[in-house]
């Protein structure tokens, strides 16, 4: 019997993925994460005749089953951010494949970023490269967004990892009066 399957496990969460031949069968099972839409490999059994055919098999399962991870990041940013400011309404969706869905509507873009811890003082580097863009104004009218502009800002959090501030550089006095609140 050839062919190849998909099969959700109902009690589990896991899923059951396969391509069956006469000779040959790969199985893998994964647990499916719901809020990034990523499945990430938990356990895999190979059955193949050939040693050299089930080596080759699993090398490209490693490979295809990392690729999707652009950035690995840390779970404290990882959801929906509003901006608090008295000029604007953003929205900020971190996600965990390393990219933000940005929305200062009508505008929208698609960055990737990297959010790295730096010394002691609590302050994280957040680097961002906008990948795509709708050409859209901001919600402050500008058109002052273009694919490929990099942006590096410093934030804080508060204890409770629900408050992000924002800074201009890694020091409390360049605080830039505006904040992301994690929203519920």
């Amino acid at each position: 019997m050839e062919g190849s399957y998909k099969a959700t496990l109902p009690q589990s969460g896991f899923v059951q993925q396969g391509i069956q031949t006469d000779k040959k069968q790969l199985v893998v099972f994964t647990p499916f994460n719901i809020l990034t839409n990523n499945f990430l490999p938990l356990n895999v059994a190979l059955y193949a005749k050939d040693a050299s055919l089930k080596y080759s098999l699993l090398l490209i399962l490693l490979i295809t089953s990392c690729a999707s991870i652009k950035n690995p990041v840390s779970p404290i940013e990882i959801g929906v951010w509003d901006l608090v400011s008295d000029y604007c309404d953003e929205s900020y969706e971190f996600k965990i494949d390393g990219t933000i869905k940005f929305v200062s509507s009508p505008e929208m873009t698609i960055d990737n970023y990297t959010l790295t811890k730096i010394g002691n003082d609590g302050f994280y580097e957040w680097s961002y490269e906008v990948i795509e863009y709708n050409n859209k104004p901001s919600c402050n009218g500008t058109f002052d967004t273009y694919r490929g502009q990099k942006t590096t800002t410093y934030v804080k959090f508060s204890d409770d990892l629900n408050v992000m501030k924002i800074y201009f550089d890694p020091h409390e006095g360049t605080y830039i009066g505006a904040y992301l609140k994690r929203r519920e």
